[in-house]
């Protein structure tokens, strides 16, 4: 996947724990609308109806591409989005309730649109002493995560806004290596 020889130019990549969460999730595929775009849609009014800025001052947002999808007209590309919500919460469609099972992963930060960066971060990881990539489902991304940062302030932002200021953690999910 990538060339060993070449290093990491990664200054900022870290390593963190994501605590388990009740998430709702909402995933949409091959719509006319891009399923980034719709899924945010349905996410801003599910957090709106429920209050949940208030309700959950933590709130935490996290998305990938699921399916990844191979197609040029990406016909069959999707996106699944969560958000923590509070434990008694009921969840209904076409959200689904579940859990983010939480671990160690490796984080770096990026501006909206700076995808290739994942090709470093998982340099990065793959370069490193203490810790070994751990691969999940190869059609969610092989378990891979997008943080929205500082959600709190961002869930009302227009669509120009989010890809012009925006942040994301990518995040790989990761294992300590025994030593």
């Amino acid at each position: 996947m990538t060339n060993a020889k070449t290093p990491s130019l990664l200054n900022d990549a870290r390593i963190l724990t994501l605590p388990s969460a009740k998430v709702a999730s909402i995933h949409r595929y091959n719509a006319e609308i891009p399923a980034e775009y719709k899924t945010n849609e349905l996410l801003t009014e599910f957090v709106i109806r429920h209050d949940l800025i208030r309700r959950k001052p933590d709130i935490r947002h996290f998305g990938f591409n699921h399916p990844n999808g191979e197609k040029a007209d990406g016909s069959d590309h999707g996106y699944e989005r969560w958000i923590t919500i509070p434990e008694d919460l009921d969840v209904t469609p076409p959200f689904t309730l579940k859990t983010m099972s939480g671990g160690l992963y490796a984080a770096h930060r990026i501006r909206m649109g700076r995808f290739d960066e994942w090709h470093a971060l998982i340099r990065w990881v793959e370069q490193s002493p203490d810790y070994a990539i751990v691969w999940g489902d190869p059609a969610s991304m092989g378990g891979l995560l997008e943080e929205h940062l500082d959600y709190v302030d961002q869930y009302r932002f227009t669509q120009a806004q989010i890809d012009q200021q925006t942040l994301l953690d990518l995040l790989i999910p990761v294992r300590p290596l025994q030593k």
